[in-house]
């Protein structure tokens, strides 16, 4: 088996190649060698620190998971860290943050750049976040007598029905895993469906709700709006979505002149598309990165209607300045996006029909009445207006989305003691 997906890799390997190099980021012809010998398994700088602490591989695909394992991270600073990412995001956020001893992109999964890499660093564990299932990684850890946890495993209602019909290959990749620390009862429901082996696999909870969530370094005048101005963002929103938000938004603000919007594409790339509709359109914006200045004191009126984010990793402190959040990728079938950091913020979350890859957090929201579900425009119109209008239900609606999240702690704990049981403290 391993055979054949070493092949299936090489045939895939140049489309591959072009999309992590090209994509990820404007690249220099010096950061695609750098990026290159990376990929190939060649870490110039090696693993720094003291080599007689054990060393930990945490491999991320992106910034998402990244940020989901933080909290981890900060449980094992006894440890050495070695962080591998599959994009610039995620190992830009890792670098800024110091979140690790050693930050680097992940290798190709090839087996001969997998195990030369595992042979020569030996670490004490493998931790995989989410769905990292990756064949040639695992299969280096085996034969380098590594153990592997796969934490805060998720297997969406959207991407189970893929991994169902290709049950006959996953089943002998998961043998491969040594803990299974699921997200939710349903999570490892379908994942002991797909292969893996219910002695292996504990409920632990979500780690993304034991996060600490900071407030914002900065100030609703900081972006241009004035501190009585009403703050509605739409994060993460795919495309097609943006058409929505504006006619949300140019509906309810002949009745409310103080609302102000705060858009945030899911992809940087998507942002010069989203900023043209909104001149034609005529919308009054500013992007996050441009030059901007402080309101006046005593100045009360916004010169602008919206801010657009083009900047790396601000989303979370935007949700901390809003009054309402929506979260996107859910009204275009694109499974949605996590509904925990507005939540957390104490403000209420609406998001549409789609939230398939997030329906576990969905739930939890929906169940406390801190989250709304709405089905198209004028379901969401209607909905956004009632907590606008009244700012009583408003801060009701945020108070239980914060109490949702504060119900769903305690997975760091529980995933702390699975991983100590095999990496004890030094």
């Amino acid at each position: 088996m391993i055979i054949l997906y070493n092949l299936i890799l090489l045939i895939c390997f140049p489309l591959a190649a072009i999309y992590f190099l090209f994509f990820q980021k404007k690249y220099t012809w010096h950061s695609i060698f750098r990026d290159v010998i990376e990929r190939f398994g060649y870490w110039q700088s090696g693993i720094p620190g003291d080599e007689r602490k054990k060393l930990i591989w945490v491999h991320c695909a992106s910034l998402g998971e990244v940020r989901a394992v933080e909290p981890i991270l900060k449980q094992l600073r006894d440890c050495r860290i070695l962080i591998t990412t599959l994009t610039w995001s995620g190992k830009q956020y890792a670098l800024d943050n110091r979140l690790a001893d050693a930050v680097y992109f992940v290798p190709f999964d090839f087996s001969i750049l997998t195990g030369k890499v595992m042979g020569e660093i030996k670490p004490a564990a493998l931790i995989l976040i989410e769905t990292e299932l990756w064949p040639g990684l695992m299969r280096a850890a085996n034969k380098n007598g590594v153990p592997i946890f796969l934490v805060n495993a998720r297997l969406s209602l959207g991407s189970f029905p893929w991994y169902h019909l290709t049950r006959f290959f996953w089943r002998n990749v998961v043998r491969m895993i040594d803990h299974l620390l699921a997200r939710s009862s349903e999570d490892a429901e379908r994942l002991i469906t797909i292969g893996f082996d219910p002695q292996k696999v504990v409920v632990t909870g979500n780690i993304k709700y034991d996060r600490v969530f900071p407030r914002p370094p900065f100030t609703r005048q900081d972006i241009g709006f004035a501190a009585a101005d009403q703050v509605f963002i739409a994060g993460s929103i795919r495309d097609g979505e943006e058409d929505i938000i504006i006619d949300i938004w140019r509906s309810l603000h002949a009745r409310y002149p103080k609302l102000r919007l705060i858009v945030a594409p899911r992809h940087t790339h998507a942002v010069s598309a989203v900023a043209d509709k909104f001149a034609k359109r005529n919308i009054l914006f500013r992007l996050r990165s441009q030059q901007h200045t402080e309101l006046p004191a005593g100045n009360n009126a916004s010169p602008i209607d919206c801010v657009i984010i083009d900047t790396f990793g601000e989303l979370s402190s935007m949700y901390a300045l809003s009054d309402v959040a929506f979260v996107g990728g859910s009204m275009v079938r694109r499974g949605g996006q996590n509904p925990i950091e507005p939540a957390a913020y104490g403000i209420p979350v609406l998001f549409g029909n789609d939230m398939s890859n997030f329906e576990t957090e969905a739930k939890v929201l929906e169940d406390f009445g801190g989250g709304f579900r709405i089905n198209n425009k004028e379901e969401f119109i209607v909905c956004l207006d009632q907590l606008l209008k009244d700012p009583a239900s408003r801060a009701v609606a945020g108070a239980k989305a914060l109490a949702a999240v504060e119900s769903q702690k305690g997975a760091l704990a529980k995933t702390m003691q699975a991983i100590r049981r095999v990496v004890p403290l030094q």
